[in-house]
């Protein structure tokens, strides 16, 4: 029997097997190499996912509230002819229609109460130096036309001037120096307070003349407004020894207004004058051929004047240029007295018991 060569020849022929198994080990290695260098890393944990936080834009800043003019309920219908204020609660009004009255406020108006009454004479102005210290002049014939109080209008005590005709106007410089101007064209002064009173000669004088208004700067420095025949503005520097006559250049002046010794308006029936120079010289300003009333000013740029047909003027330029704010044309309120505090507050009174605020309303933000 021929003996079997394919073992032998299997094994004899090395250059045929390391074709067949070399690559196999290779490729076996590599494997094993790869699969051990992934076993040896940690596994990759995915990214935890993160909420998006979006902030909401942010808000405007709210506009400043600006103030604006809004009628008061003053439960009166009487005329009103005056209005003082010491702070932004505490004020006063005057006036009467067959009787006198004086309403207080403790609420810068948003209500007001009777603090004093009279039978006849309806009260024609009020001034204030303080929250307890206040007189009031009411129309009459020289005998209790001036009352005064000491405690804020809780009780009034009479005063008499002596004057032929009732006072207009009532101005105190201090809590003695005062003055009152009258229907004849008279001025009568006072340095106890109003106990005791003395006429002083304004030059005016005569049952057909007629001073409707008076302001000081201080217990030495003051003027009288109204007219005879012309309009009339006299000044004193000596605390009414004498009385000197200014050249208005307009007719029937109604009210007088000055912040220092230097600047001062004066306002009437054929509109508004105004001087730098302590009255020297006065010139006519733009604020039309309007019937005002008042006038006041809280600086040298800053005033108001108020008059016929509900018209409320404002200026912030000394009067150069007078900007109309409210005019209810013919057959309106009257609009008889203005008093500020400041830019922010300010109150108007007049025909019907007509009372005006100027302020910032309740429930906005200043």
């Amino acid at each position: 029997m021929a003996p079997d060569t394919r073992a032998s020849t299997r094994s004899h022929h090395p250059c045929t097997h390391g074709r067949t198994w070399l690559p196999v080990v290779l490729l076996l290695a590599v494997l094993v190499a790869g699969l051990a260098g992934c076993s040896a890393e940690e596994p990759v944990e995915p990214e935890p996912e993160t909420d998006v936080v979006v902030e909401p834009p942010a808000e405007e800043p709210a506009e400043p509230a600006e103030p604006v003019w809004q009628e008061q309920v003053s439960g009166v219908t009487d005329k009103l002819y005056g209005v003082a204020f010491v702070d932004p609660d505490t004020g006063w009004a005057v006036g009467g229609d067959g009787r006198g009255v004086i309403l207080g406020t403790t609420d810068g108006g948003t209500t007001w109460a009777e603090v004093y009454t009279q039978d006849d004479y309806a009260f024609n102005a009020v001034h204030f130096i303080d929250s307890q210290t206040g007189w009031a002049a009411h129309q009459g014939d020289g005998e209790s036309d001036i009352v005064k109080t000491t405690d804020g209008g809780q009780t009034w005590e009479k005063q008499t001037s002596g004057a032929v005709r009732s006072p207009n106007d009532v101005f105190f410089a201090d809590a003695d120096h005062g003055w009152i101007v009258t229907s004849a064209g008279q001025i009568w002064a006072t340095a106890d307070g109003g106990a005791t009173w003395e006429q002083q000669e304004s030059g005016v004088e005569g049952l057909a003349n007629h001073l409707y208004d008076l302001h000081f700067v201080d217990a030495q420095t003051g003027w009288a407004v109204g007219w005879d025949r012309d309009g009339v503005i006299v000044a004193t520097t000596d605390g009414g020894e004498t009385w000197t006559r200014q050249d208005p250049t307009v007719e029937f002046l109604k009210a007088i207004f000055f912040v220092d010794a230097q600047n001062g308006w004066a306002v009437g029936q054929d509109g508004a004058v105004a001087t730098t120079d302590g009255g020297q010289t006065w010139s006519a300003q733009d604020a039309g051929r309007r019937t005002l009333e008042d006038v006041f000013f809280i600086d040298a740029q800053s005033g108001w004047a108020v008059g016929a047909g509900s018209i409320v003027l404002s200026t912030t330029d000394g009067g150069a240029t007078w900007n109309q704010e409210r005019d209810g044309g013919a057959g309106t309120p009257v609009l008889y007295g203005v008093h500020f505090l400041d830019a922010g507050h300010g109150w108007v009174v007049g025909d019907d018991g007509v009372v005006l605020h100027y302020g910032i309303p309740e429930g906005t933000d200043g």
